[in-house]
């Protein structure tokens, strides 16, 4: 009960009901500010974690496959 009541009484740090605002972020030094946020995610933010996850995905296969990763 009493973090629930910190919660909602320091409204200016938590934001209270609304909960904290995080502004949406910028990939490589684009602003996606008006684009709304479902387009954001569906969009450049997919596209951008699908790319990370290729790249990392073949970083893991290399170190998998080579001398190392089979001592491993």
């Amino acid at each position: 009960m009493i973090f629930h009541s910190f919660l909602f009484k320091f409204y200016d740090l938590t934001g209270g009901e609304s909960g904290i605002s995080v502004p949406r972020p910028s990939l490589f030094g684009a602003s996606f500010a008006s684009m709304s946020k479902t387009a954001f995610l569906v969009g450049p933010f997919y596209r951008y974690a699908l790319g990370l996850f290729s790249v990392m995905f073949l970083l893991m296969a290399l170190i998998v496959s080579s001398p190392f990763g089979l001592a491993l």
